[in-house]
């Protein structure tokens, strides 16, 4: 029809299009291909367009927005349009409608645009925004800088703008919002970070006023000494001028704002205010936090007085936590002496915490492993602290062959993955085939000791450093799984070899890659935490092994073994341990009780409790491959009943929602006896199907458990509710 022409088509079009029936179930979607042979015609036709944004389909709204760029001449309400498109309900609508207000350069359309950060309803439209704010900036930018446009008075959309654009010529203007107290306390985070990533010295200088000002709250004030020591850390960017009024934080009575200046001492090496950090490091009447975040702000600032009293303090009748970060701070002043200290102390030390950070900290020091495996020889450990730092040894990713043997002979032990001849493989092979248990396989796979999913997830739920066991056994040979489980580094599989990576300053570090940017590299370390590394301050980049520990089931028995691999054989094949595709809960948190939660549910309630989530600790738990949270996972406290209430054994566990369109969301639960329950902090009654109203945004939805009645799995799960446009998913990972 197009290579006909406009002349011989749109006659035929015009009438094709009028006689267009509504009653018809087509009938939006044959408007809609009349609209789009209008635009392929090159001939505006507003009346149409106007028609089919006003559709009640929200995909022919969504395509009409696509339209209104090209005929944007012909169009005086064009942006009238887009105004109510970028406020529909729809996520496609909005996210189209933001993406024409890209092809307007004026302010008006980047002011519409950046309404929609007010509801950003999904990752997609959420990338729509970002491009169009990126777009638009040379319109919106200039008058940002000159004072004369702030998006409509809206904070949000300011901050959501400039951190699209990187604009730093902005960041002025983003810290008079933050002194004229117009920063939503949710988004403070959020803008500190950003004032960290773009701040020139003289942007950072408006900060630090700001942050040693006596009017700034000192909550508020540790926020902005702490993104300003960022910034030098990450960008060697500082503040301009005299940083000298620094030493009244360290006055303050507020630990937080205290050791923030003492951070920002350090890491700009304010020489001038050594004196008042080592009285704080020194004064054993002052708080264990302060005196730690004086001794690590000395080791900053180096040089031979920091050594010395590093060394005295390393020594001193002080706790033993003190005299740790002691040492562990004077590893990069003098690494020989640091070794020493160290040996002494893990020959003496009862404390894991202990151990594992002294290992730990020689670990990420260049050339550590080998000063400490030379202060060892000739030295005893107690085997299981020789067991520990192997252990870390391999879950570091590295092969330290002079620590390992020096660890090895000083605590008598032999650190090598089992190896098993091919007859042993094939007997063992066999046995798991016929004699393995995979429930109880499931129950040890479970155990706190191993750890398994801290480093690896079921159907999304668990850590990320090792690959998701959904499906390894419907994939794997058992064979493999049983190489892969004592010789870690045997088979490992594509995407988790782990990087070791050398730095400018000195520091080796160790983990995953998630991926690589113009500027940084992001790895995924041991426990779980992505962290990135200037590209600039990489010395040396190789390929690591395994993160898994060698040795990690050498406390099983062999039935244990087998039962365990026996269980990782049937993942993902047909059966109990099938691929689950319904929507359930499998990441939950349960509650850690504490004297204080204890002291609170006696003088308050459950419900208070809940509601206030201030000072609470929650632990993360998994559900079983089935789906089910059972009983024995979740924390419990226990009360003693008074003369009318009965004793009390329960627990609380909760897990998040996060809802990206509103409305109508259905939970189903197996069983709500023993249950109660709270939603977003307020009560809700339980029962086995709920319809719970969510607005867009992360949910809590909370269970107390009845310990003494209940003893079943708490299983619960997402489902649809007829003529509800929710969308729902419940949070997984670690």
């Amino acid at each position: 029809l197009k290579e006909q022409g406009a002349e011989q088509v749109i006659p035929a079009l015009a009438l094709w299009v009028k006689k267009l029936d509504p009653s018809d179930p087509q009938f939006e979607h044959h408007r809609l291909e009349g609209l789009w042979m209008y635009q392929s015609l090159d001939v505006p036709n507003p009346a149409l367009l106007e028609a089919v944004l006003k559709s009640k389909s929200p995909q022919a709204r969504a395509a009409g927005a696509r339209v209104i760029p090209q005929w944007k001449e012909q169009l005086p309400s064009a942006l009238v349009w887009l105004e109510s498109l970028v406020a529909d309900e729809n996520p496609r609508v909005q996210m189209e409608a933001v993406r024409a207000l890209s092809e307007f350069p004026e302010l008006k359309a980047a002011a519409l645009a950046l309404r929609a950060a007010d509801r950003v309803q999904d990752q997609f439209g959420d990338y729509a925004l970002w491009q169009t704010s990126r777009e638009l900036a040379p319109v919106w930018l200039p008058e940002v800088v000159a004072g004369k446009f702030d998006f409509e008075g809206k904070f949000p959309r300011m901050l959501f703008a400039v951190r699209s654009a990187e604009a730093g010529p902005a960041i002025p203007a983003l810290v008079q919002k933050l002194r004229d107290k117009q920063v939503p306390a949710e988004l403070e985070g959020q803008l500190m970070e950003t004032l960290g990533q773009l701040g020139g010295p003289d942007d950072l200088r408006l900060v630090f006023d700001l942050a040693t000002s006596s009017t700034t709250p000192a909550p508020q004030a540790a926020t902005m000494l702490s993104t300003l020591a960022e910034a030098k850390r990450k960008r060697d960017v500082q503040p301009a001028g005299d940083l000298g009024t620094l030493v009244n934080a360290l006055k303050s009575p507020d630990a937080a704002l205290q050791q923030a200046a003492v951070d920002c001492i350090g890491t700009w090496k304010l020489e001038a205010l050594r004196a008042p950090v080592t009285a704080i490091a020194k004064n054993s009447e002052s708080e264990s936090s302060a005196r730690i975040a004086a001794i690590r702000g000395l080791a900053q600032l180096g040089g031979e007085p920091s050594k010395q009293l590093l060394m005295t303090l390393a020594t001193a009748n002080d706790p033993e936590t003190l005299r740790t970060v002691a040492i562990t701070s004077l590893i990069p002043l003098d690494t020989a002496n640091a070794a020493a200290l160290t040996v002494k102390t893990l020959i003496g030390s009862k404390e894991i915490g202990t151990q594992a950070s002294l290992i730990n900290a020689f670990l990420q020091h260049k050339g550590g492993p080998d000063i400490l495996a030379a202060a060892l020889n000739d030295q005893k450990l107690p085997e299981d602290v020789a067991k520990i730092a192997l252990r870390m040894i391999t879950g570091s990713g590295r092969q330290e062959p002079k620590l390992t043997e020096a660890l090895s002979k000083a605590g008598n032990i032999v650190n090598a993955p089992k190896m098993l001849s091919k007859d042993e493989m094939g007997s063992l092979v066999a046995t798991i085939k016929e004699q393995g248990n995979a429930a109880h396989g499931e129950l040890i796979f479970r155990r706190a000791e191993l750890n398994c999913q801290k480093c690896h997830a079921v159907s999304g739920a668990g850590g990320k450093v090792g690959p998701d066991l959904m499906s390894v056994g419907s994939s794997a040979q058992v064979d493999y799984l049983v190489d892969s489980i004592l010789d870690p580094n045997k088979n490992v599989k594509e995407g988790y070899q782990s990087l070791v990576v050398a730095t400018d300053e000195g520091k080796v570090l160790t983990g995953i890659k998630v991926r690589e940017t113009d500027t940084d590299l992001l790895l995924r370390d041991v426990e779980d935490r992505e962290f990135a590394i200037p590209l600039k301050s990489i010395e040396e980049l190789k390929s690591g092994t395994s993160l898994m520990p060698v040795g990690l089931v050498d406390k099983l028995t062999r039935s244990e073994l087998i039962d365990l691999v026996r269980f990782m054989s049937e993942l993902g094949k047909p059966g109990p341990y099938a691929v689950v595709t319904a929507r359930i809960v499998r990441r939950w948190e349960t509650l850690q009780p504490t004297n204080e939660i204890y002291r609170k549910l006696i003088r308050t309630s459950d419900s208070q409790v809940i509601a206030e989530d201030a000072g609470l600790t929650w632990v993360p738990v998994y559900s079983t491959v089935g789906g089910g949270l059972p009983a024995s996972d979740v924390l419990d406290f226990t009360l003693k009943g008074r003369v009318a209430i009965a004793d009390r054994k329960f627990g609380f566990v909760r897990c998040t929602i996060n809802v990206t369109t509103p409305g109508q969301v259905g939970l189903k639960l197996n069983d709500a006896s023993g249950l109660d329950l709270w939603v977003d902090g307020q009560p809700v009654d339980p029962a086995t199907t709920l319809a719970i109203p969510f607005e867009v945004g992360v949910h809590r939805v909370t269970f107390g458990v009845n310990l003494l009645t209940r003893t079943v799995p708490l299983r619960v799960e997402l489902s649809d509710m007829e003529g509800s446009k929710a969308q729902a998913q419940f949070a997984g990972g670690k």
